[in-house]
């Protein structure tokens, strides 16, 4: 990759020395692929104006259309929304003008990917079927193909195994067998419950992240593989791939390619695999810096997966407040999902909220009356004002608070308002 970095930047120089804005425009196209990995956001920007300038110059409205596209990158990188939104307006108006199937092509993948980072997935989804068939129909087999990852992105995401093609293996099949295309196949398998195949594959990719490249391709294959590298308890994988993604981190923005599919914030992925290296005080601070970028995103099924991860690590250690602090996201998670119509995350967080609930109630021995008692007694009432407030007798309350202290192995009215107070703020 270093190699190719000082090759691209020779010719990036020499193009400009001569003068030729077609020259220059080839090497452009030429640096933004030795490029391609997230920390170059800057240079893309840069890069990006340069060819929609040299494009008007030359009257290459496709190029203009790619100088946009990584502009486009970029922004979702920098976390300017607005920026992108601008993009993907004027690439509008440049399929609009030129009736290029290519430019409505690349219109409609930007258009997919920013509605499914959204959670509008029935928009997204519309968009990617739409540039599916449009690449069909201008025989783009690279530009058929990513409507098929794009959708199982979504099948991931959403957790629902039916957004994948009848003929998605098919068409994977017919593809090369680079690491993308066999980390998407690994993924697709183990989404439609072909567990042992899917190992079979995942096998073969285990050695990716060793290699170092944090070229866009290889993040995201590696993506793709962390469901598998949870499931098969793969440690010394999840060690490299964490080492290979921690340096973006500091990037900010999200991971993925508006060209293919995003993936939110990288401190999602980072907090899962600190997660299943028993790192749990760094998977939580990922997780943290996940929820605020994803919210600043507007990344709202990033939101939910987020949340549902951090709770399951809370929950996990369940220490101190964990449980109720884990509850509290597992019940966030579920509404979310289901608003969002994610089925496999809302099942997950429903269930987690479940056994949250149940751990917690068999931790707290007193009825809801008892509770409520306790609550009333740290507030400084008497056994008299609270029969008052609650229109019982003043025996009956006197019997909830014997009840209450044997039950929690409390002497006195002072130990029960402590631990109502503590109970409280759990």
């Amino acid at each position: 990759m270093e190699a190719a970095d000082a090759d691209s930047a020779a010719a990036m120089t020499m193009a400009r020395a001569s003068g030729d804005p077609a020259a220059e425009l080839d090497a452009i196209r030429a640096r933004v692929a030795a490029l391609s990995a997230p920390q170059h956001r800057t240079e893309w920007l840069r890069l990006g104006a340069r060819t929609v300038e040299l494009a008007a110059a030359t009257g290459q409205p496709i190029a203009a259309v790619l100088g946009r596209v990584w502009r486009i990158d970029a922004s979702y990188q920098l976390m300017n929304l607005e920026a992108v939104d601008t993009e993907i307006a004027l690439i509008a108006q440049l399929a609009e003008s030129t009736r290029l199937p290519l430019a409505r092509w690349h219109l409609l993948r930007q258009q997919a990917s920013r509605a499914a980072l959204a959670g509008q997935f029935a928009t997204a989804r519309d968009r990617s079927e739409e540039a599916r068939q449009l690449a069909v129909r201008i025989q783009d087999l690279s530009g058929t193909g990513m409507s098929y990852a794009f959708a199982l992105s979504l099948a991931s995401i959403r957790g629902d195994a039916t957004e994948l093609q009848p003929d998605f293996f098919e068409v994977l099949a017919d593809a090369p067998p680079i690491p993308i295309i066999r980390a998407s196949r690994a993924a697709a398998l183990v989404a439609t419950g072909r567990a042992d195949e899917a190992r079979a594959v995942y096998e073969t990719l285990r050695q990716l992240p060793a290699a170092g490249d944090r070229d866009a391709r290889t993040l995201g294959s590696l993506i793709q593989l962390i469901d598998l590298m949870i499931a098969y308890r793969d440690t010394s994988t999840a060690q490299a791939t964490y080492d290979l993604f921690h340096p973006l981190a500091d990037q900010g923005g999200t991971v993925g390619s508006g060209l293919v599919s995003l993936y939110g914030s990288v401190h999602w992925p980072l907090g899962r695999l600190a997660a299943l290296l028993g790192r749990t005080e760094q998977a939580l601070d990922h997780f943290a810096s996940a929820l605020a970028v994803n919210t600043r995103l507007g990344a709202r099924p990033f939101v939910v997966v987020t949340r549902l991860d951090w709770a399951t690590t809370l929950a996990g250690r369940a220490a101190g407040d964990d449980l109720a602090q884990a509850r509290e996201l597992a019940r966030q998670a579920a509404a979310e999902a289901r608003r969002l119509d994610m089925p496999g995350p809302a099942g997950r967080a429903e269930r987690l909220a479940r056994e949250l609930e149940q751990g917690i109630g068999a931790a707290n021995p007193l009825t809801r009356r008892e509770r409520e008692i306790a609550g009333l007694i740290s507030d400084g009432l008497t056994n008299r004002a609270i029969a008052d407030r609650l229109v019982l007798s003043e025996r009956t309350i006197e019997g909830h608070v014997r009840s209450t202290l044997a039950k929690l192995q409390l002497t006195n009215r002072t130990e029960l308002a402590a631990w109502a107070l503590r109970d409280a703020g759990s």
